[in-house]
């Protein structure tokens, strides 16, 4: 490889080292709405404040976590309609 391959290439590694690293998603089910959402909600905060002060620590192994939530709406079907959204 000529000197203005390795050139390239190392400049096409070093962008590739440099890319924002993709987050790790964590998914929450929970009751937030209905009878008992408070529950739910205290949960989903709990969990949200976690991972806010990881990302702000680095994330895990530079990577920021992403929470993705959604509402069970307190009914089996709905729970596993988020599950499989989820998976």
């Amino acid at each position: 490889m000529k000197k203005h391959g390795w050139l390239a290439l190392l400049a096409a590694l070093a962008m590739v080292g440099c890319s924002p690293k993709t987050p790790l998603r964590v998914g929450f089910i929970g009751g937030l709405s209905d009878r008992g959402s408070d529950v739910g909600e205290g949960g989903r905060n709990g969990l949200m404040l976690a991972i806010e002060q990881r990302n702000a620590a680095g994330g895990i192994h530079g990577r920021p976590i992403e929470l993705l939530v959604h509402d069970d709406g307190q009914n089996p079907i709905q729970a596993m309609e988020a599950a499989r959204w989820l998976s």
